[in-house]
């Protein structure tokens, strides 16, 4: 559910609610009284003001992310567990575009959260798993002097994230750039992209100190689509 309401021919505010559930993690975990679980349930609360003119593209918003009735340990029957856990993401959100000049476009993003665990009976209150406080990311794309051949450069960056909840084992910062070769003619569209192009070694978390997986090494590939 959601709304915009226009301020003037360029500003206008927005906002929007929605709500998930999610019965993945809930199904064969076991209650004290052999009740099944309901699923877990997550909502989402955003608001934001953007503004759209000539050459330029901007937004600003506030979130509220939450994750509820998660299974955590009962209290009372440390070998069972119960559906009361929270845990909560809220921060700002800021993305925009720009026409630097005709054939060459920037488009950058960065969000800056406070990811907290803040309903658990496991003793893992405090900053959520692999969750940063701060990514952002920032893409070009220009139209080279040679008819439908345009090039692509971006990067991301991921600020550190707690390995566990509340954990005080950080994952390390990464910083990855990609890029791409675009080329269209006639009906034939060709792509040449490259991942992770400087190879950069970096870690995502499983939320359990047990592991954590690889990221991605460089890739490179090549697509080519026709239409008829």
């Amino acid at each position: 559910m959601g709304a915009t309401y226009r301020l003037t021919d360029a500003w206008s505010v927005y906002g929007g609610y929605n709500t998930g559930f999610d019965l993945e993690n809930v199904l064969g975990s076991r209650s004290a009284d052999g009740t099944p679980f309901d699923p877990e349930e997550s909502n989402q609360k955003e608001l934001g003001i953007r503004y759209a003119g000539d050459g330029m593209r901007f937004s600003a918003a506030l979130f509220d992310i939450r994750r509820t009735n998660y299974l955590t340990t009962d209290p009372n029957n440390p070998d069972f567990q119960i559906s009361n856990g929270e845990a909560r993401v809220r921060g700002l959100e800021i993305e925009g575009e720009l026409l630097v000049v005709d054939g060459w476009t920037l488009q950058a993003g960065a969000a800056f959260m406070d990811p907290e665990v803040i309903r658990s009976n496991d003793g893992d209150k405090g900053r959520l798993a692999d969750t940063p406080r701060f990514q952002a990311t920032l893409n070009s794309r220009i139209a080279l002097p040679v008819e439908g051949l345009e090039l692509r450069l971006g990067g991301s960056h991921v600020g550190s994230r707690s390995l566990v909840n509340a954990g005080p084992k950080r994952l390390d910062v990464y910083t990855l750039v990609d890029a791409g070769l675009g080329y269209s003619i006639g009906a034939w569209d060709f792509d040449l992209t490259a991942s992770n192009l400087l190879d950069k070694r970096y870690f995502t978390g499983t939320g359990t100190a047990l592991a954590v997986y690889s990221g991605d090494p460089r890739q490179v590939a090549l697509r080519g689509t026709v239409r008829f």
